[in-house]
């Protein structure tokens, strides 16, 4: 998702600082020659439960920029994000799969199929349904799993409806949510 440029990083790298010392985690930001889009990579070491602390916190720290940001924007020739949040599910995917969004800012609703095995299905729903839900949240998509009834094959159509944006956001979540989560 969103990456750290230097202005999340603080005055001197305050912020990120703090983040070390409240999470304990060694937290490594990529030098200015390697930035890429406006975004940086980090590279986080630690126990477990260092590098979770500091996630939490790098992630607290963007949406606290993004707010801020919106707060001092005048609405004026910006385009407003569709994605209003940081998600975490969405995080874990780009943690292990590189994600490349697209900058299509085309309002029309379209719709788009993809098929998933019949063995994904399950963890695409989740428990009680937490991540498909999740997934309609934060892409703003409608996502429609075609039914067991309705199922031949090892095979199973997932229809997606949204902008092009969003749908490429959640077609890209349901493809891989696989490859992190069981």
């Amino acid at each position: 998702s969103s990456g750290i440029n230097a202005e999340y990083g603080g005055s001197k790298g305050s912020q990120i600082a703090k983040i070390r010392r409240l999470s304990g985690a060694d937290i490594q930001i990529a030098k200015d020659d390697t930035v890429q889009n406006g975004e940086r990579k980090i590279s986080i070491s630690g126990r477990r439960s260092e590098i979770d602390s500091a996630l939490k916190l790098i992630n607290e720290a963007i949406a606290d920029k993004i707010k801020i940001d919106r707060k001092n924007s005048s609405g004026v020739g910006n385009v407003p994000c569709e994605f209003d949040y940081v998600n975490e599910l969405f995080d874990r995917i780009c943690a292990v799969i590189p994600f490349s969004d697209i900058h299509d800012n085309d309002t029309t609703v379209t719709e788009e199929e993809v098929i998933i095995p019949n063995t994904d299905t399950a963890t695409v729903i989740g428990p009680k349904g937490i991540r498909i839900k999740d997934m309609r949240n934060y892409t703003k998509c409608a996502i429609k799993i075609q039914d067991d009834k309705d199922v031949t094959g090892d095979e199973r159509r997932v229809n997606v409806r949204g902008t092009p944006r969003q749908i490429h956001r959640a077609i890209f979540m349901i493809k891989n949510i696989t490859k992190v989560m069981r």
